[in-house]
């Protein structure tokens, strides 16, 4: 069929942006081919079974497990990331396949969740090491993302225009067994209205307002023919209804499937029935919101069914400013922690709205603009304060990049001076100690100044002192050469601010290497003092403003994951804390120099201010993660179409 070879072509076209073994593109292209078969019904499931070129270990080690997790992460994202296209074409597919007596199950065959196990088979066939399979999957996952949009956006553009080539041509493998009449399948109802067939793209709002247009319609007797007084007066008794079922606590009855609701006109089923499918599918725990928000959305289920009961603009428009509000109090119940206390400010406010909102018998256009009006107005205010908070601590985030800069420069240095050292007591010093001389010249004096070279001369001598070859001549040269080492050392140290005796403790080790050199004997061992993580501490004088940053020199240098790459100003965000706690808010502030980023709670006075270090620390701790928008109107709605 074609929709399989345009599958696998837009497939390929993915994997040879980011994968240079063209064999592993061969592999990769006939195993979603494989795949494509079995989810289409034209392939036996175990006919895709295939001996592995290397033997499988039955021991499952941690990076296994690390690789299994994130294929399953990936699946899920990608699903984020354009699922709605694939919602689209699936349903089209299903349509068309119905027509020609198909099986609808087959739409399924151009799922994104195909990539997921092709990858797995890759890394099966060639006994992949799992962390050479993870960095083959973060490196494919920006591309895979675009361009599968792009397959389903433009392929189902091509069947919207009636083009049937991929039902005409003759497929190049054995078919199945012969398949049902489209007699044995329910209609799918909104691919009948021609308004579905010359949308594109079709939002999952709207497909679900045709699905159920389509299935009233085609009732026997459509109440949409009601007389108008007969029909205002079965409004009046539905909001009564309701008014009734709020009162005995179980408002969360559906409306669309009671006795009553068999007698709403197709347009005000259909409002109805998304607005139920939006709340219930935001009231269930698995929806990751909050149980505050969750509240607050499910305050608004009565006001907004009363709203359908009268409104001609409730799914008129694109997008009703209603249902933007509701996305917008889904992407805060996800930045909210799952056991966010019911008082914060911000959701005090959003129930007050809620509260005066059921107050109304009769709900309107109006009382509804005013409503979303006032939600906007809370979550603006509550991300304007947090900025505010983070502005107002410029100056102040300004010294502290320039001293993490300073240290990142003091770290180069040292890289540069031990580059060829071996681990010594002396090496040791140098990184734990001569770092920071390093790091505050910097900061006071700059590295084009004098006394950056100085403190530099000064380690590279400490260095070559525990290099100098044995021999009369050169221990002379070296007793002569360390009181004044020794003294330039002490005077560093000392400007740190460190006390006479912390400074004669940190130079002990120096002594005894060098003074066991100079007596033949064997210097001893290296401390091997493990590098220390973050640190998590106030800023003094300064309430409620903490820093988390590295304080020593890091052998190796790492960066935050790439999602924080296009992180900017007024971003939701969370960290994950060395304490365990986790750290939410705005970023408020990205320092000059990109070493730094402040991030202001939305609901307290607290601010972060976080290093680029820290965050490459942090980046994978539990919790850290950067809230995209997403809908949860499409999702809810979409999940209803797949799975009616």
């Amino acid at each position: 069929m074609r929709c399989r070879a345009v599958f696998l072509s837009a497939l390929r076209a993915v994997l040879e942006q980011e994968v240079r073994h063209r064999e592993w593109i061969g592999l990769l292209v006939s195993a979603a081919g494989a795949r494509f078969d079995q989810a289409a019904g034209l392939l036996a499931p175990e006919a895709l079974a295939s001996p592995r070129r290397h033997p499988s270990v039955s021991v499952i080690h941690g990076a296994d497990a690390d690789f299994s997790a994130e294929l399953l992460n990936l699946e899920r994202r990608l699903g984020q990331f354009c699922g709605r296209e694939q919602a689209a074409l699936q349903i089209r597919l299903k349509g068309l396949l119905m027509d020609v007596g198909g099986d609808t199950a087959a739409a399924a065959a151009v799922s994104s969740g195909i990539v997921c196990h092709i990858l797995r088979d890759l890394q099966e066939a060639e006994g992949l090491h799992p962390s050479e399979a993870l960095d083959l999957l973060r490196r494919l996952e920006p591309a895979l993302g675009v361009g599968l949009a792009r397959f389903y956006r433009d392929f189902e553009h091509e069947l919207a225009l009636g083009d049937k080539g991929w039902l005409e041509s003759a497929p190049s493998f054995p078919l199945a067994p012969p398949v049902p009449t489209a007699a044995s399948f329910p209609a799918l109802d909104w691919t009948d209205s021609p308004e579905a067939l010359s949308s594109l793209p079709i939002s999952p709002v709207e497909a679900l307002r045709l699905a159920v247009l389509s299935r009233r319609e085609s009732l026997p007797r459509s109440p949409g023919s009601l007389d108008p007084s007969l029909a205002a007066v079965l409004v009046e008794r539905i909001e009564g209804w309701l008014g009734e079922r709020r009162s005995h606590g179980s408002e969360g009855v559906s409306l669309v499937n009671s006795e009553l609701g068999s007698l709403l006109s197709p347009d005000q089923a259909a409002a109805v029935e998304i607005l139920e499918v939006v709340s219930a599918f935001a009231l269930r725990p698995a929806s990751g919101l909050s149980r505050p928000v969750r509240e607050v959305i499910a305050g608004l289920r009565v006001p907004l069914l009363r709203l359908a009961l009268r409104s001609e603009a409730l799914l008129q428009a694109r997008r009703h400013r209603v249902l933007a509000v509701i996305d917008r109090l889904a992407d805060l119940g996800r930045q909210l922690a799952p056991d966010a206390s019911p008082d914060l400010p911000v959701c005090r406010a959003l129930r007050g709205v809620v509260e005066g909102l059921s107050q109304f018998r009769r709900v309107s256009d109006k009382d509804i603009e005013g409503a979303c009006g006032q939600i906007e107005a809370i979550l603006d205010a509550r991300l304007q304060g947090a900025l505010a908070r983070g502005k107002a601590l410029a100056d102040q985030a300004d010294r502290l990049e320039r001293r993490e800069v300073a240290l990142i420069e003091a770290s180069l240095e040292v890289q540069r001076l031990v580059a060829e050292e071996p681990v010594t007591l002396l090496r040791e010093f140098v990184e734990g100690f001569w770092v920071h001389v390093l790091a505050r010249v910097a900061y006071r004096r700059g590295v084009d100044s004098a006394r950056w070279k100085e403190s530099v001369a000064l380690a590279r001598q400490l260095l070559e002192a525990g290099r100098m070859p044995v021999g009369e001549a050169a221990g002379a040269a070296l007793r002569k050469a360390l009181p004044a080492l020794f003294e330039g050392l002490k005077q560093g140290l000392l400007w740190l601010g460190l006390s006479e005796s912390h400074v004669r403790e940190g130079l002990r080790p120096c002594r005894a290497y060098l003074m066991a050199l100079l007596a033949g004997e064997v210097p001893p061992a290296p401390l091997r003092r493990p590098v220390s993580g973050t640190s998590l501490g106030p800023v003094a004088g300064i309430p409620d403003f903490l820093f988390l940053c590295h304080k020593q020199h890091l052998p190796q240098a790492s960066m935050p994951d790439p999602e924080w790459a296009e992180v900017g100003i007024g971003d939701p965000v969370a960290v994950g804390l060395p304490d365990g706690q986790v750290m939410r808010g705005f970023v408020a502030l990205i320092g000059h120099q990109h070493q730094l980023i402040l991030i202001a709670d939305g609901d307290s006075p607290q601010v972060l201010a976080m290093t680029a270090r820290a965050l490459a620390a942090c980046s994978r701790a539990p919790g850290t993660r950067v809230f995209r928008p997403a809908s949860l109107v499409d999702a809810a709605t979409t999940e209803r179409l797949l799975h009616p």
